[in-house]
């Protein structure tokens, strides 16, 4: 609920903002149905979560919302490169 809420005040008020969540939307999908045919999907989620949603997550409890959209970018980018461009 925490990332939705960002999602929709912060995100959505700046074009930028806005630009990631269509980007999320065009590739998370894809970018699901590869990671869900990895051996080792549950690992991947769990490094997910553990490098980057669980920071995104504290740092919006701080009101860091500039530095939780940065690790959402490194995120995407870094999943990209591994799994859709490589």
């Amino acid at each position: 609920m925490m990332l939705r809420r960002y999602r929709d005040t912060y995100l959505l008020s700046s074009s930028e903002g806005r630009r990631l969540v269509e980007e999320y939307y065009d590739t998370a999908p894809y970018l699901v149905k590869v990671l869900e045919m990895c051996r080792d999907v549950s690992w991947i989620y769990e490094q997910l979560y553990r490098n980057y949603l669980s920071i995104c997550v504290s740092y919006i409890e701080e009101k860091k919302y500039e530095e939780c959209k940065r690790v959402y970018i490194d995120m995407v980018q870094g999943l990209q490169e591994k799994y859709l461009y490589n």
